[in-house]
């Protein structure tokens, strides 16, 4: 068909006019093309070794870009990957070549505990230049295999500029969507040997050159009918080239492929999303998209993010909820949770030497049967699938014990580790397929089951996967799990806390309840977690704390036998195993579980669970206690108990009384609320009164009421030192009672830079200016109270120069500052700046007692004077916080100082002057922070009610009263702060007014609504329920 439109080369040139409009509006088409480009992710980087994915995307202000910011999944080890911008040079990904945040970084990056499990979040730096306005191409290679990968996902990718912020509009990216997606080869026969391949064909280990031949098939590592892949959404080519990954030819796979898309499934999962990963609204789905989680991004970036899940009404006692009932299923953790691809063994055990695998195997075959001929009374019978359960994970323990283990060899590891997780593996078939994760109220009744739950046997399924629980947790690191110790022990606590999410230790009144695991050890596990990655898991720890409690809420007395029962009685009833004083003094003494958490936070936390304490314990007499006189270490001891008792059987386990007596100290040190801290002397005196608890008092107690909003500022925390080039977010967390926050507001010098929104009022600001800043963080609720609370943080290079001349002990310093050497018994170190400068960074290094415990340092004092050396300080900062390596803190003071020195902390608490390093940097105040909103008005924020609230039939009423005309609009929020339904703006005069809300497409949840009458927003909690 010929063209009514000329060959170009006969285009008409014109007049040097009409040539210039020509190129004007070609130039214009195409940037308007450019600019309409989309990029579908996730961009899948999978198959042979040197395999390039390559995409465009349009960069607007691409000159201002510095850093090519990535969330990709499954990248597990240095250079597995590389990345190349337009024409430049192929950059390998490791932690030399990309930056992270903090939290990313002490988890390992590339290759740590988040990379190797699961996903990794990153920013590539880029040269000045090297991002062009408009088209760039991003192209993406996978290097290597390590024998296991076919490579790694790229989920989300943007352009950041130098202050973190994002260059390329949301709307350019695009989820696929497997709903779409269709077989490769769509016909019957495809499909049939696409299924008999799956069930029989030989595969090989791998496409390198060193491959064997293997005996399992596709159906053995996977679920039976092949319902993972679909169940978790693997895309038709990451099948084909993981078949080919095993031996098998294109056409093969892409039969395989099209048996897995016809199957009649859901398929709510995606290959990155961690499996029952906990999140705000899992619970509202379908029992059978729980296993999908809340996705990878419910995953906490701070601790104190999560509080507003656990505390919705705010951090206090009654929010311990100790006799209530929570679902840890629905509260976000920082803990990332293993990917599907690492359920999977990496060597199913018929691959393994040695060993009958025969009576697993042949267990194995009869659940499935029985679970399909038998019925509902075979699921939640006693003598049916509970007890054959348990038979297969004894079954599977007895073959995994016959494998030698010798020095733990990289080989020994891993079968002890891939035959656990084959076990898991088909335990999440068998739950699935025939629909038992719904059944758990079922079988032990509304109090002792969950609305969602495992049915197994043995309720320790997935706990007893922990390479701990293996006695595959020593060795060479990278012989190890996950290739170090701290991969290996961060997946260890990934077991430990899905056993949680599992098995919920439900209660039955008056009997014995399920436990998911062994309490007490649990809560040790954090300690080693944390002494490797030097993160706090605060909101892990407060879970299990509240959960353990919650599980012995069963009638019993403290420490009674269940009826007809000859258990030990601190199993299931109130006890110190469970109770956490132990094992919140103990693991906040190490210090990183305080790590990122501001001291009025810290305390808030504290007197909320002390005073939970206090009030559970004080629901029995001492009389009604059921003492152990064998005063075994999980019991409540005799009345006659004296502190240290403990030691006349041999034993280094403290028992409750030492528990509490090493603990109210410390508690009070951390400025716990002093009636909390006497009221447990009291009812401890009354439980053990041989004992002179008075001396544990704290003299002179008084303390006022609080007024106004409970305002907690949770980010940027006090003292602390932020990357110029990372966004900063600012948090608070807020509440009132009866009247609700009406807004959280940020000002510096007295000038309003922002406001917050969400669950816990985070305002984002990019661009920091260098230097000193001093916010002021104003709440205020509908009733005009309001409160404030000032924060000290620096922005800038975490570095600092040593300047100045040494003082002190001649012992001291050796002459090279920064490599000061361990002295005891010091009484202070310092520098003589020459003359009085504005300090500002102070840097100091502790030595490590023990591979746990930075606490040495903490209580220690800067201080400052311009008399001497020796006399004339002033404190300037006290250490509450510190963890092993370099300590950075703000120190905002406004007076020069000559004189700079380290005070040790008093005797008896923790060792003297013990550090690697102390350094002095000079400080300047940064420029005024760039407003975020207009200036704060000083109009009132109207009260504002929703009913009925819970709303139960999707309908609901707002009303609200404007004190003057002016513009309103509302949004209402979900639980991760998304904005999922808006009001339309509309003018409206001053007095009271309703609108009708219609909230019926929303899922049941927690939810947050927000008016906004100018430039006010108030904020209001809406429940609502399934109609």
């Amino acid at each position: 068909m010929r063209s009514k439109y000329p060959p170009l080369e006969k285009w008409p040139s014109g007049t040097p006019r009409a040539r210039r409009a020509f190129t004007t509006a070609l130039l214009w088409l195409l940037g308007h093309l450019a600019t309409a480009q989309t990029v579908t992710l996730p961009i899948e980087v999978l198959g042979a070794e040197g395999t390039v994915e390559t995409v465009t995307v349009n960069v607007p202000n691409g000159s201002t870009a510095s850093g090519l910011w990535l969330q990709v999944n499954n990248l597990s080890y240095a250079n597995k990957g590389s990345v190349r911008l337009n024409d430049g040079p192929w950059v390998p990904l490791n932690n030399s070549t990309v930056r992270f945040t903090e939290r990313e970084r002490n988890l390992g990056g590339i290759g740590g505990a988040r990379a190797f499990f699961g996903t990794v979040k990153f920013t590539l730096p880029l040269a000045p230049g090297a991002v062009r306005n408009g088209p760039n191409t991003v192209a993406f290679r996978f290097n290597t295999s390590d024998g296991v990968s076919i490579g790694y996902r790229v989920l989300k990718l943007n352009f950041v500029d130098a202050g973190g912020g994002k260059l390329v509009p949301a709307t350019t990216f695009v989820e696929d969507n497997p709903a779409t997606w269709v077989a490769p080869q769509n016909n019957a026969a495809a499909i049939a040997a696409g299924k008999t391949l799956w069930e029989t064909a030989s595969l090989r280990s791998s496409y390198l050159a060193n491959n064997h031949v293997l005996r399992a098939k596709c159906e053995d590592c996977h679920a039976k009918n092949a319902r993972d892949l679909k169940y978790f959404a693997y895309s038709n080519k990451s099948i084909i080239e993981r078949v080919k990954f095993h031996g098998l030819s294109q056409d093969q796979g892409e039969k395989i492929a099209s048996y897995v898309r016809s199957l009649n499934l859901k398929q709510p999962g995606r290959p990155w999303n961690p499996p029952y990963q906990p999140g705000p609204g899992l619970d509202s789905k379908p029992v059978d998209e729980w296993a999908a989680g809340a996705g990878v991004d419910a995953v906490l970036d701070t601790e104190e993010a999560g509080l507003p899940y656990l505390f919705p009404n705010g951090i206090t006692a009654a929010g311990f909820d100790f006799t209530g009932k929570f679902s840890p299923r629905e509260i976000p953790v920082g803990l990332m949770l293993p990917d599907w691809k690492h359920w999977l063994p990496t060597v199913h055990p018929l691959d393994q030497a040695g060993g009958n695998f025969s009576e697993s195997d042949s267990i194995y075959q009869a659940l499935r049967n029985n679970l399909a001929t038998r019925g509902l009374e075979y699921k939640i019978g006693l003598y049916g699938f509970e007890t054959n359960s348990s038979q297969f994970e004894r079954a599977v323990d007895i073959f995994t014990d016959r494998i030698p283990r010798g020095a733990n060899t990289k080989q020994e590891i891993e079968y002890v580790y891939s035959t656990q997780l084959w076990k898991v593996v088909k335990l999440w078939e068998l739950h699935q397929e025939f629909a038992l994760e719904g059944l758990g109220q079922l079988k032990h009744g509304t109090e002792g089951g969950e609305p969602r739950m495992w049915l197994t046997g043995t309720h320790y399924s997935v706990f007893n996967v922990s390479p701990f629980m293996q006695k595959i947790d020593n060795g060479p690191g990278p012989d190890r799990v996950g290739r170090s110790e701290q991969n290996g022990e961060s997946i260890g606590q990934t077991w430990y806390h899905l056993q949680l999410l599992l098995t919920l230790g439900g209660r039955r009144p008056g009997v014995t309840g399920i436990q998911p695991y062994d309490w007490a050890y649990a809560y040790g596990q954090f300690r080693g977690n944390t002494s490797l990655d030097h993160e706090s898991e605060m909101m892990r720890f407060l879970v299990h704390i509240i959960a353990g409690v919650q599980a012995s809420n069963n009638g019993l007395k403290p420490g009674e036998h269940a009826p007809g029962s000859t258990d030990e009685p601190f199993e299931f009833a109130w006890s110190p195993r469970i109770w956490g004083v132990g094992a919140f003094h103990n693991y906040g003494h190490y210090n990183e579980f305080w790590k990122t958490t501001p001291p009025p936070l810290r305390k808030q936390l504290i007197d909320a669970y002390l005073g939970a304490v206090l009030q559970h314990c004080r629901r029995w007499t001492p009389a009604e206690y059921v003492r152990d006189a064998r005063n075994r270490e999980d019991s409540w001891p005799p009345s006659t108990y004296r502190l240290g008792d403990y030691r006349l059987d041999g034993s280094a386990r403290l028992r409750a009384p030492d528990q509490l007596s090493e603990g109210l100290p410390y508690f009070a040190k951390l400025g716990a609320s002093c009636q909390l801290i006497n009221g447990l002397a009291d009812w401890a005196q009354e439980m053990w009164p041989n004992n002179d608890w008075n001396a544990m008092r704290v003299p002179n107690c008084t303390e006022p009421p609080a007024t106004g909003p409970a305002l907690t500022v949770l980010s940027p925390r006090q003292g602390a030192v932020y990357s110029p080039a990372e966004a900063l977010k600012f948090m608070a967390l807020a509440a009132n009672f009866p009247q609700p926050v009406a807004a959280v507001e940020y000002y510096e010098n007295n000038r309003k830079i922002g406001q917050g929104t969400g669950v816990n009022y985070a305002l984002e600001l990019t661009n920091i200016p260098v230097g000193y800043h001093t916010v002021e963080v104003r709440a205020r609720d509908t009733g005009g109270t309001s409160k404030a609370q000032t924060v000290q943080f620096y922005v800038g290079p975490p570095t600092c120069p040593l300047p100045g001349t040494t003082f002190g002990p001649a012992a001291v310093f050796d002459g090279d500052l920064s490599t000061y050497v361990q002295q005891l018994n010091v009484e202070a170190v310092g520098l003589d700046l020459g003359s009085a400068r504005q300090l500002g960074l102070i840097g100091f290094a502790p030595r490590l007692r023990d591979r746990y415990s930075a606490s040495g340092i903490l209580g220690a004092k800067i201080q400052g004077s311009n008399q001497s050396a020796t006399s004339g300080y002033v404190d300037l900062y006290t250490i509450d916080q510190a963890t092993a390596g370099m300590n950075y803190l703000a120190l905002t003071v406004a007076t020069p100082y000559r004189y700079v020195r380290l005070l040790s902390p008093p005797h008896g608490e923790g060792y003297q002057l013990d550090l690697s390093e102390f350094s002095v940097c000079f400080g300047a105040q940064g420029q005024p922070i760039a407003l975020a909103t207009g200036p704060g008005g000083a109009e009132k924020a109207p009260a504002v009610d929703v009913f009925p609230n819970p709303v139960s039939q999707g309908q609901a009423t707002l009303r609200y009263t404007l004190a003057q005309a002016q513009p309103v609009g509302w949004t209402l929020y979900d639980g991760l702060g998304r904005a999922v339904q808006t009001g339309a703006d509309r003018h409206q005069p001053a007095g009271a007014h309703t609108q009708a809300l219609d909230f019926g497409g929303q899922a049941p949840g927690l939810y947050f609504l927000h008016l906004t009458t100018g430039t006010q927003t108030s904020k209001h909690k809406v429940v609502l329920l399934r109609p």
